[in-house]
């Protein structure tokens, strides 16, 4: 609505100035559309273990397979295949089996047809421990990972949508170790992983969509939720790849003893409004001590 309202303005503001009309009708108070802000979530450092460790699960394809004793041996050969992340066609090619033979086992053994490795664990990584966004992600190559660097493990990045966001960012070592075994892993899987190709491939070797890598966190998020749930614990809040960025910010306040400049550094940000945004929640975080507190004084008051 509010870029209807715009292109009408603009409109009726040349016709002022032509002469047609005495004065916009779409200029004025009563013609403003207030949006509500959205409200933005951010996980616990607990909950982004759990999701983290649920995308390492959904990395590993032998996760769910199961392989009983009384199987064959075209499905336990299958069953071998499929676990270096083989495609259905390829593992056909070697068994000399048809296609939907491969595909018959392969659902028997849970494991999801054409499912190809992405980098699921490296993906939550990036974005929760590198505070990135999609757009950044999506961009990045394998040239741009400086996982070895005397200055200390980092990542460039050169794509943003904003001439801060281009920058060196810090990589952790649990991050760099996380990443360096991604690229490794393309090479054995013989993905293209050569300076200039993407460092998170679709299945054809081209850059991943914004959506993929959306659905990946959702379906990380999801199987986190159930874990979680499971124990009796509420499940995670909705998880997208900001929430993530905003999951790393409030993070990496708390780690660098709240250096706002530090951390805006990190993540690209011109101005502080996203990154105070953050602070002040994580203010609200620490009224959470004011319960216990009065607990305790009311307690010492019994005795």
């Amino acid at each position: 609505m509010r870029k209807v309202l715009d292109a009408l303005r603009s409109i009726l503001e040349e016709a002022v100035e032509d002469g047609l009309l005495a004065h916009n009708p779409a200029r004025g108070r009563r013609m403003r559309v207030r949006v509500p802000k959205p409200k933005r979530t951010c996980l616990e450092i607990d909950e982004l273990a759990c999701l983290l460790a649920a995308a390492a699960d959904q990395d590993d394809p032998t996760a769910d397979m199961v392989v009983s004793k009384t199987s064959g041996h075209s499905a336990r050969a299958v069953a071998e295949l499929a676990a270096k992340w083989l495609r259905p066609g390829q593992i056909a090619e070697i068994l000399g089996l048809s296609v939907p033979t491969v595909t018959y086992h392969l659902r028997r053994l849970g494991v999801d047809v054409g499912r190809g490795y992405v980098g699921r664990r490296a993906v939550c990584e990036l974005l929760g421990r590198g505070g990135v966004r999609v757009g950044e992600l999506c961009n990045m190559r394998i040239a741009d990972v400086r996982g070895h660097d005397l200055a200390g493990p980092c990542f460039r990045v050169t794509e943003s949508k904003t001439e801060a966001g281009e920058r060196l960012v810090e990589m952790s070592p649990a991050l760099a170790e996380v990443v360096i075994e991604h690229i490794a892993r393309l090479r054995r899987l013989g993905l293209p992983s050569d300076p200039d190709a993407y460092l998170f491939p679709n299945l054809r070797g081209g850059r991943l969509s914004r959506r993929r890598v959306r659905q990946i966190v959702e379906e990380a998020a999801s199987l986190a939720g159930e874990r979680l749930a499971a124990q009796g614990i509420s499940p995670l809040p909705h998880t997208t790849p900001h929430a993530l960025r905003r999951t790393y910010i409030s993070i990496a306040l708390v780690a660098n003893h709240f250096d706002v400049k530090f951390v805006m550094s990190q993540v690209g940000h011109a101005n502080s409004a996203m990154t105070m945004d953050v602070y002040a929640q994580l203010e609200q975080r620490a009224k959470r001590s004011h319960g216990r507190n009065f607990d305790r004084l009311l307690e010492e008051a019994r005795e």
